[in-house]
């Protein structure tokens, strides 16, 4: 009896595992299912609290602007090695002309200068907005037509709803301030003052007026405000270096491709006005880098130029007066082939002539007629001219 009872116990045994499939490393697909049933509001909540979060972020997360421009580099031309230039085309080893541009784009003069034409060494940001969701709310509410603000969602006038601005000049601070967050608080009837970070006031003013304090080290003007009283906004001044670090981060400078003698430029910040701003600045600052450049290597060599020009007019009378000595003592004058020398040489004149009118037609384009390189033409036209002079002299006597 105990024997048989055992063989069907381990009969039914093997029944069960015949039905619940189980495979040799013991996963049931039964079992799987039973626990997805069993544990469902579990998943169903975890499921759902992922999906809300990504929700969430998306329509609240603060957008980044990306603000592009090119620039076209010229290439230099006028290499002595012209043969090996050619052979370094050939075999595509030449070096791009824009590789030095990109460092000097990124060079902190070039940098420097956006910052210090965009003021920005300051960086104000609204610190009494609705927390989280503020942004995503204020976006959504009208704006005044009188005050250009947006009235406070449900009652809640404490906080700041959008349309508030302030725009501030003469911000000067001592040393130990320099990149410490400082709190500007709206008051009554245009009022303001400057806190820092413990609430300690270190400036007050009104209105648009610039206000000092310890001996002129710490000032701060306003150009403009708006805001309801209580308004609060955090502002940071760097200094010029570590805003140029900052800005070189912003910042990227590379070829569009190889050769190609573009750059791209592109400057990302969360508000798009001031992504175009200091792309813009940037530009401006490189191009009056490379003008103020190029017309000191023009300023050289004209300067070059105007030392070497009366050592070459006396070696040049010396040679045409040992000419002419030779020819007395040899009684050796060919009238016809000085008048064809003449006239071939005035003939190149004229045809130097014309070319530097053109250029300087091309040059007026783009220039200025101040431009140094404009200037540089009109001398040279200028010498061409009295050259030209000198030889309708000589072919007249002749």
């Amino acid at each position: 009896m105990i024997k048989e009872t055992s063989n069907d116990t381990v009969g039914s045994d093997s029944s069960g595992n015949g039905r619940n499939h189980k495979d040799e490393t013991g996963f049931s697909f039964v079992d799987l299912v039973e626990n997805l049933v069993h544990y469902r509001w579990h998943f169903i909540v975890v499921a759902g609290t992922i999906f809300a979060s990504v929700f969430l972020y998306a329509i609240s997360a603060t957008p980044v602007y990306v603000a592009d421009a090119l620039v076209q580099v010229e290439e230099k031309k006028g290499s002595s090695l012209g043969a090996l230039s050619a052979v370094a085309k050939a075999l595509d080893v030449q070096q791009s002309p824009v590789q030095g541009e990109v460092e000097i784009v990124r060079s902190r003069n070039v940098l420097g200068r956006a910052v210090e034409s965009e003021r920005a060494h300051t960086t104000v940001v609204l610190a009494s907005g609705f927390p989280v969701f503020g942004k995503l709310i204020s976006s959504r509410l009208a704006r005044s037509t009188a005050t250009g603000l947006a009235e406070p969602f449900l009652g809640l006038g404490r906080y700041s709803w959008g349309g508030e601005f302030v725009s501030l000049n003469n911000f000067v601070v001592p040393n130990e301030l320099l990149g410490r967050k400082m709190m500007l608080v709206f008051g009554d009837r245009g009022k303001w003052e400057l806190t820092d970070e413990a609430g300690v006031q270190l400036l007050a003013g009104s209105g648009t007026e610039t206000s000092s304090a310890k001996q002129g080290v710490l000032s701060l003007g306003v150009d403009q405000m708006r805001g309801r009283p209580g308004t609060r906004f955090s502002v940071v001044r760097d200094s010029t270096f570590s805003k140029v670090q900052q800005l070189g981060e912003a910042l990227t400078v590379a070829e569009t491709r190889r050769q190609s003698g573009l750059l791209r430029l592109t400057f990302s910040d969360v508000d798009p006005d001031v992504a175009a701003r200091m792309l813009n600045a940037v530009l401006d600052g490189y191009l009056e880098q490379n003008l103020e450049r190029r017309s000191e290597e023009a300023d050289k060599s004209l300067t070059f130029l105007r030392e070497q020009l009366p050592q070459l007019k006396v070696n040049l009378e010396a040679a045409e007066k040992r000419l002419n000595s030779f020819r007395n003592q040899e009684k050796s004058i060919d009238i016809t082939g000085e008048i064809r020398a003449l006239l071939e040489r005035s003939a190149g004149l004229e045809r130097n002539r014309l070319e530097l009118e053109l250029k300087k037609k091309e040059l007026l384009q783009r220039y200025e007629p101040q431009h140094p390189t404009v200037k540089s033409i009109d001398s040279q036209l200028n010498s061409l001219k009295s050259e030209a002079g000198n030889q309708n002299k000589d072919i007249n006597v002749l």
